[in-house]
């Protein structure tokens, strides 16, 4: 059984990243096919996933949408790229990042006065956005902030309908997904913030262990859950009960695992990467229960995982391995490989399963009376 290997870098980053980088843009002819041309520009954490699902509802309101990434596309090159579509979003998380990676477009969007653009995740900074109004700015922020399938979908309407002008569509409001919260996929809308509606769509038993496990908000709003899913059902077969939580770095998520009786979870599995490791680890500590780290091999499929000695490249140790580490995550265990045909993390069933029992095991060991435990200890010289 390996353990050390490289991170997810969020369970959504599980089954979005080492997707591979394709060419999609698309010649004259085809966007003279389509009534409207989108451009999507983000950096490497755009998940082609996501971007594909876009695509798709796009083509249903006859509208063409393609996906580029900042990295490749120049500012030179801009100019003339940005003049073959209607609609151009920057996708970039932050107005740091945006006034650090955008400010090479400038030029190009002022060549381009016909097309409109906009930024949907800094809706309070105006600078990169063109042709946008404030009601049009703060509806396209949440829906592409939200995320999720039937964001997306109300999206493209929402964009043929009033960014374009187009006759005869019609739209919802976009829903709101709470920055930090739980997912499970028995909630009737898979999100809440509330913990009593958690507990009561999984029916909570005082009688089994509770298993938590982190995930990166993204995956949500990609609607790549798939691994979250197996996970949860895992979990629920091996006689144990199971949800998923996620949070932005900057909030306080504690209160999700907290009541007024201390720490409501026995176990948590980590599925994100960690960032800001001092706050993760004051965070575990105070929850005060064992924190397992589930990884993707990224170096090739399950075949060269099982030829593969170590499993971690030792430049991506420190990120992957040692930092999380001194958070207090135990246990780092690979427990998906990229599917060689479609590029997507899939769970290595033996790896997955065992976590999954060792998960289990430990959160029982907090209602184990210490007279009860056995100890073994193993030396490394």
């Amino acid at each position: 059984m390996k353990f050390l290997t490289i991170t997810l870098m969020m369970l959504f980053s599980m089954v979005t990243l080492g997707e591979p980088e394709h060419d999609h843009s698309y010649s004259k002819e085809e966007h003279a096919e389509h009534t409207n041309s989108l451009l999507i520009l983000g950096d490497n954490h755009m998940s082609v996933a996501k971007m594909k699902m876009l695509q798709g509802y796009a083509k249903e309101k006859n509208l063409k949408l393609n996906y580029k990434r900042f990295k490749g596309l120049k500012a030179k090159q801009a100019m003339s790229e940005f003049s073959h579509y209607d609609l151009v979003i920057f996708d970039v998380l932050n107005a740091r990042l945006a006034a650090m990676i955008l400010s090479q477009y400038n030029t190009a969007m002022a060549a381009n006065p016909k097309v409109k653009f906009d930024s949907p995740r800094i809706l309070d900074h105006d600078q990169f956005r063109q042709g946008i109004d404030e009601e049009q700015a703060k509806n396209l922020t949440g829906y592409y902030s939200n995320g999720g399938r039937e964001n997306y979908q109300q999206m493209m309407a929402y964009i043929s309908a009033e960014i374009f002008s187009n006759i005869g569509e019609n739209f919802l409001p976009y829903k709101e997904i709470p920055s930090t919260g739980y997912y499970h996929y028995r909630l009737a809308n898979k999100v809440t913030d509330d913990t009593e509606l958690l507990q009561k769509a999984i029916g909570i038993d005082d009688n089994k262990p509770v298993i938590a496990v982190a995930i990166h908000r993204q995956a949500i709003e990609s609607d790549q859950t798939q691994i979250i899913d197996n996970t949860l059902k895992q979990i629920e077969k091996s006689g144990a009960q199971g949800f998923a939580y996620y949070f932005s770095n900057k909030e306080n998520y504690i209160k999700l695992l907290m009541d007024e009786q201390g720490t409501w979870v026995d176990t948590i599995i980590n599925q994100r990467m960690i960032h800001y490791m001092a706050d993760r680890k004051a965070d575990f500590e105070k929850l005060g229960v064992p924190v397992l780290h589930a990884l993707a091999y990224r170096d090739g499929d399950l075949g060269a995982f099982e030829k593969d000695h170590a499993g971690l490249s030792a430049t991506m140790s420190p990120y992957f391995l040692m930092m999380p580490e001194t958070s207090g995550v135990i246990d780092p265990s690979i427990i998906t490989a990229k599917n060689p045909i479609t590029d997507v993390q899939e769970l290595i069933d033996y790896q997955f399963e065992a976590f999954i029992d060792r998960a289990i095991l430990q959160a029982k060991l907090k209602h184990t009376e210490n007279r009860d435990k056995k100890v073994a200890i193993m030396i490394w010289n």
